[in-house]
């Protein structure tokens, strides 16, 4: 847990705020400034709380509608740490910016208002511990300055006030999925097409065992139920894309393929335009297994063109790019993925096409490096990009 809490709240931050508490008492001179600078990370860390808080805010009001908990993504970037408390996974990232909770709601008269509330509950949290800081010690809009001192109280409700933020309507991405905030979502919920907001709450349970299954790498189970699930909701296109994306993991392309391209033209006319960059992706990537460059060049192309500030496919885009060729231009895009500290699949997948770009550039100390690197956590790589893994040791072997 130790190891979690200073990932969680990184030794960097801790030292810093070390070493500018030490100097306050012997640089009177630079005391305001000294103060900015353990507000900024004491506010860095509330960020962290306030927006563990949220998700929580979500949890707790599920619970208490008599809705079961599911899952609670805290933050996004890199995974630092997931567990299970009470059935509910919790998935910790790096970045204390947005995250996601999921529950379980059965079918009744009240399903409106119950979830509805669940939408609302991490606003309402943060308001709550919001309103209680400010109610004990008051809250000072220059706290900022540090002219005052150190006022831990003003920067904890700022970070709260900033979650508050998420009961304005507005969409956000989330890893490339368009979603509404907290707001939006409360007024779709509860004044939108009933059929369009719940159609598949009786099936909640299925889709919530069936990308356990999928997280787990048990691709065999994962397909079967999300093979049920298209027969029993056909025009819900996320069963089907999930099992798309099954094929591309278990190393088959062509399957994968026949199955995406009959999706092409479904995703706008079932409103699901703002996924079809992720759509692209995967069809780009299924034609990198194939080795068929032209054609995951177009694709990613498309892809990027639709979410040009997802990660993973700008990485897609960029491992494409350098094995057609392009080196210099796929290597800035593979960067944004290069991570050292979290091994992924994501990041692995990143370093090996970094390594290989840096062969083709005759670079021997960074293809040495991540050669290293991805050689020492390939058992975190899936099957698909295991064998992108492989045919990249081919080529730097020649």
């Amino acid at each position: 847990m130790i190891k979690v809490f200073f990932e969680y709240f990184p030794k960097g931050a801790w030292f810093t705020l070390l070493v500018a508490t030490l100097l306050k008492f012997y640089t009177e001179e630079s005391e305001a400034l000294l103060n900015m600078v353990i507000i900024f990370i004491s506010l860095y860390f509330f960020l962290k709380i306030t927006t563990l808080l949220h998700e929580s805010g979500h949890m707790l009001a599920a619970w208490l509608v008599g809705g079961v908990p599911r899952r609670m993504i805290v933050g996004t970037g890199p995974e630092i740490h997931r567990t299970e408390w009470r059935g509910v996974k919790i998935v910790l990232k790096a970045l204390p910016v947005s995250g996601m909770a999921l529950a379980h709601f059965n079918e009744s008269p009240q399903l409106r208002k119950k979830f509805g509330f669940f939408v609302i509950g991490g606003v309402l949290l943060n308001l709550i511990a919001g309103l209680l800081c400010l109610l004990i010690f008051g809250y000072h809009a220059e706290f900022f300055t540090g002219d005052a001192g150190i006022d831990l109280a003003s920067a904890f409700i700022f970070a709260n006030g900033l979650c508050l933020i998420n009961v304005i309507p507005f969409y956000s991405t989330f890893y490339g999925s368009r979603l509404p905030s907290d707001g939006l979502g409360f007024f779709q919920v509860m004044f939108g097409s009933y059929k369009e907001v719940f159609q598949s709450v009786k099936y909640n349970d299925d889709y919530f065992q069936a990308y356990e299954y999928f997280e787990n790498r048990e691709y065999d189970k994962a397909l079967e139920l999300y093979q049920k699930l298209n027969e029993k909701i056909p025009d819900e296109l996320g069963a089907l894309t999930m099992m798309a994306v099954i094929m591309i993991k278990q190393c088959k392309p062509d399957e994968a393929i026949d199955l995406l391209k009959t999706l092409n033209d479904l995703f706008d006319a079932n409103k699901m335009a703002d996924q079809k960059g992720l759509h692209l992706n995967n069809l780009a990537w299924a034609y990198l297994l194939k080795n068929d460059l032209d054609e995951a060049h177009r694709y990613a192309t498309l892809a990027i063109e639709a979410l040009p500030e997802n990660r993973n496919i700008g990485c897609t885009y960029g491992s494409i790019l350098i094995e057609r060729g392009d080196v210099e231009i796929g290597m800035r895009w593979v960067r944004k993925n290069i991570d050292f500290d979290h091994p992924s699949d994501e990041t692995l997948c990143a370093s090996m096409y970094r390594m290989l770009g840096a062969h083709l550039n005759g670079d021997d100390e960074m293809r040495d490096e991540h050669k290293r690197y991805v050689t020492a956590y390939q058992h975190a790589l899936e099957k698909d990009s295991l064998f992108l893994w492989e045919r990249c040791l081919q080529r730097v072997s020649r």
